[in-house]
């Protein structure tokens, strides 16, 4: 893990109390895209499809798997 991942993620540990949701679900994807653009273009391309969905998406998702 390189150095600015490691203070991304403590900000965003110090902010988790002040921030909601769907604020820390779009600093931790920007930080996922931030990681797939250090791979050669064709696995960056594949990379940010993964982690490239909505909030909304990501909520429905998370509300199922905890129904099952």
């Amino acid at each position: 893990m390189n150095i600015l991942s490691i203070r991304l993620i403590l900000i965003a540990s110090v902010l988790i109390g002040a921030c909601s949701h769907q604020q820390m679900y779009d600093t931790i994807q920007i930080n996922q895209k931030n990681e797939c653009l250090k791979l050669p273009q064709e696995a960056d391309e594949k990379c940010i499809e993964s982690v490239n969905r909505s909030y909304g998406q990501y909520e429905a998702q998370r509300q199922e798997a905890i129904k099952k």
